[in-house]
């Protein structure tokens, strides 16, 4: 099995989904569906894919507010990729 490294992206994009369910909700659902749609793509090394001006800058704002609090998520996402058949 090989370590598997996320992208930065990839780790931003589940930190604002996490935050958005757990402290301030901001996403709607159609928005929180394109954010997980993204998050699918940079999983499959694609991308390729580009949010609307009013996810990104939600996204941003989000940021933001994380670091400005320093917030962390109750359970932080485990990234695991394995390598080789079952």
């Amino acid at each position: 099995m090989r370590e598997y490294i996320p992208s930065k992206r990839l780790v931003l994009l589940g930190l604002v989904l996490q935050y958005d369910t757990e402290d301030t909700p901001s996403f709607k659902e159609h928005e929180r569906f394109a954010i997980n749609q993204e998050r699918a793509k940079v999983i499959a090394n694609d991308n390729s894919y580009s949010q609307s001006e009013t996810v990104e800058a939600k996204i941003a704002t989000i940021l933001i507010d994380i670091r400005k609090h320093n917030w962390k998520p109750l359970n932080e996402i485990q990234y695991v990729k394995i390598i080789g058949n079952f």
